[in-house]
């Protein structure tokens, strides 16, 4: 998803584990950056959303089932 110019990637799969993490990419400077906090669950096949600014993560599956979750 995007905000201000700034594409975001929230969890995934590794292929080996899921994740957590939130990184950014500036395709201004053409680099990732990760120094934003992770989502309380690893996840995958998450939903993302932009709500008044902010960044919303929804749902998804952590390997063992269904999530309900949604984190700002």
């Amino acid at each position: 998803i995007i905000i201000n110019n700034l594409l975001y990637a929230i969890g995934g799969h590794d292929g080996v584990s899921y994740l957590n993490s939130v990184e950014r990419f500036d395709p201004q400077t053409n680099q990732w950056s990760n120094d934003i906090a992770p989502t309380s669950s690893c996840r995958t096949s998450v939903g993302v959303a932009v709500l008044d600014g902010c960044l919303l993560a929804v749902g998804g599956q952590d390997g063992i089932s269904c999530l309900n979750l949604v984190e700002k």
